[in-house]
């Protein structure tokens, strides 16, 4: 994109065109390890089952349901297709037969890893040329947007 371009566009289509690419920049690199692309929701669901997993904690997808902000059929779907990938599987729980837990696969455990290692190699590339109080200036100013994002959800919701 063309420095002209991008500068012609509101904060709100900047951050997307960020956004969007990373998200293809992440997709291009684990579609080589799944074989298959890994939706945006997917990857969150795949992290934060990998973190619960890690500290012990057994979830179901009713659990991951709660945590995400997101309807239940999306979540479904999105463990289906996660299964599906056999990146996670479901297995009985031993105390109660009727609830299942999410557990990650050897290939979601290296698709965690392998992820972790694309965004930490991204993050030191994005930062290198940065000096620190560039790296101050642009977390200041995205903890603002958030926080304002937030203000506006939040009133909202009190209407």
């Amino acid at each position: 994109m063309k420095r002209e371009i991008f500068e012609s566009k509101s904060i709100s289509q900047k951050l997307y065109i960020t956004n969007k690419v990373m998200s293809n920049y992440l997709y291009k690199y684990l579609t080589y390890t799944v074989g298959d692309k890994i939706t945006h929701l997917e990857g969150r669901i795949l992290s934060f089952i990998d973190r619960e997993n890690k500290k012990g904690v057994i979830l179901t997808s009713k659990d991951v349901t709660d945590h995400f902000n997101v309807t239940k059929v999306s979540i479904s779907n999105a463990i289906n297709s996660l299964v599906e990938k056999g990146l996670v599987e479901f297995q009985m729980m031993e105390n109660d037969r009727r609830c299942k837990m999410l557990i990650m696969t050897k290939l979601g455990k290296k698709t965690t890893l392998e992820t972790s290692k694309i965004f930490s190699a991204l993050d030191k590339k994005l930062t290198s040329s940065l000096s620190e109080e560039e790296r101050k200036i642009i977390d200041d100013i995205l903890f603002k947007l958030i926080t304002t994002i937030e203000e506006v959800e939040d009133e909202k919701q009190t209407k």
